[in-house]
């Protein structure tokens, strides 16, 4: 993968870590080993997964008192045979990025909270564990680049 020189996005590791070097390098590191753990998202045009972005079964909320921003993903209003799974990583993905790259989500983190009343299933045949793991694993790594105050949960 070809390393991001943009001073905004170096910027935002800089200012997670509060100036310290050391550790803004291994919140950068872990970015990339990640981003090449997850290859087969490269390239990604987000009007092809238009589905996953207008079916409202992820919603990143606006930014509460605290400076968080809040992503709720509700499993109940998820219909696999219309939204694949491949639809919701990708648009969770996209938004966790998007709410990383503000500067009160840089200072204060992100809250990823997963509702899973109405897991039924067929979405149980989706989220295989592979693919959970997977998911978490990706969305934690994108927000290192936001305050170590990020939950997932």
């Amino acid at each position: 993968m070809t390393p991001i020189l943009d001073d905004l996005f170096l910027a935002r590791f800089l200012r997670v870590r509060n100036g310290n070097v050391g550790k803004a390098l291994q919140s950068l590191e872990a970015y990339y080993r990640n981003a090449d753990l997850h290859r087969d998202f490269d390239g990604i045009r987000p009007l092809q997964y238009s589905n996953g972005f207008l079916s409202n079964i992820i919603t990143l909320l606006r930014t509460r008192s605290s400076g968080r921003r809040v992503l709720v993903m509700r499993i109940d209003l998820w219909d696999p045979s219309v939204v694949p799974l491949r639809a919701l990583q990708v648009s969770a993905f996209f938004q966790v990025e998007y709410a990383s790259l503000e500067l009160l989500t840089q200072e204060h983190g992100i809250i990823i909270i997963f509702d899973l009343s109405g897991l039924s299933w067929n979405h149980a045949r989706q989220l295989t564990l592979y693919e959970i793991k997977r998911s978490i694993n990706a969305m934690q790594v994108i927000a290192t680049s936001t305050n170590s105050n990020t939950f997932i949960f």
